[in-house]
């Protein structure tokens, strides 16, 4: 019995920790550089790897055994995160996709004005001539 009550208050604090970073990530998604985006996903999938890790625990100690009240509530409480990073997700996803519209319109505008240089040369008058150095 205990051992349930201790992997579902870690799997939750492990669920904290994840909602935790995704906020930020959520709140900050404009000011962050592609560098910074990068390692914090790959911090996010480093975490989510330990999560799936505990998930498998916890699975197989709730079918195992009859969960007492005090384990039930802790449970919930791991449903409602999960819910939370879900909701968090999705709002996420959302500010992605109008990022990426946007920088989609910006590269088609670029495209387009270097097409329209491609095209364009400067008409220079070839004077002069040698420039005599024994005058």
């Amino acid at each position: 019995m205990e051992a349930l009550t201790h992997l579902l208050e870690q799997s939750i604090s492990q669920y904290q920790n994840y909602l935790d970073k995704l906020t930020d990530i959520k709140n900050r998604i404009g000011e962050l550089n592609n560098t910074e985006v990068v390692e914090r996903s790959e911090e996010m999938a480093s975490l989510m790897e330990e999560i799936k890790k505990k998930d498998l625990s916890v699975n197989r100690e709730l079918h195992s055994q009859a969960p007492s009240p005090l384990q039930l509530a802790l449970h919930e409480k791991r449903l409602a995160l999960m819910m939370a990073i879900n909701e968090c997700n999705e709002q996420l996803t959302a500010q992605v996709q109008g990022i990426i519209a946007v920088q989609k319109t910006e590269i088609s505008k670029i495209r387009s004005g270097r097409e329209s240089m491609n095209g364009y040369s400067p008409q220079l008058k070839k004077t002069g001539g040698r420039i005599n150095s024994n005058a």
